[in-house]
């Protein structure tokens, strides 16, 4: 995943971003987050405001046809410290009905693009439940849990999946790697 969509993505998903705050969160350079703004604003995709840059039109639906494309329905930043307090997390709800690969393969996608780790769920009887055998994820992560199921309000059978790493780059490209191993 590119930089300029990764900082589409962060934007729309926080509303608004400025210079410090998308170097800050990103870890990107000054001068490479200042050229970034500077090529979205050109092809129309970034707006600039006071108090922090926001998606056009045109940005907004680029960005939905990268998640119709990777079948995300809904998608969150998600704080992971249950997990582990260092690393930034991304969730998504898939339109994805069935797992037909491997979760240990589906897995390792993500991880092939810098994250740390990966849960692939499915929402039933209004639990997440990891499969292939593991359990419902409130037995292990009940905070998480709790924040996702409100958060994504995913639907029955849903698959559901977070993906965390030590930067929320990492995170949101293994989260697409994710997806298209998943769907593909």
């Amino acid at each position: 995943m590119d930089r300029e969509t990764i900082v589409l993505l962060y934007i729309y998903l926080m509303r608004r971003g400025g210079h410090k705050l998308i170097q800050y969160a990103l870890g990107f350079s000054e001068g490479v987050t200042r050229g970034i703004f500077k090529s979205l604003v050109q092809k129309k995709l970034l707006k600039p405001r006071r108090g922090g840059s926001e998606l056009t039109e045109d940005g907004i639906r680029f960005l939905l046809e990268i998640f119709r494309k990777n079948h995300i329905r809904n998608i969150i930043l998600i704080n992971v410290e249950e997990i582990g307090q260092e690393y930034k997390g991304v969730s998504a709800v898939l339109t994805v009905k069935k797992i037909t690969k491997p979760i240990i393969e589906i897995r390792d996608a993500a991880v092939r693009e810098g994250a740390y780790g990966a849960l692939i769920m499915i929402y039933k009887n209004s639990r997440l439940y990891i499969p292939p055998n593991i359990g419902y994820l409130d037995k292990f992560y009940p905070n998480l849990s709790k924040t996702l199921i409100n958060s994504l309000e995913p639907s029955e059978k849903d698959v559901v999946v977070v993906v965390w790493a030590k930067s929320l780059v990492k995170a949101f490209s293994g989260l697409f790697n994710l997806t298209e191993t998943l769907v593909n």
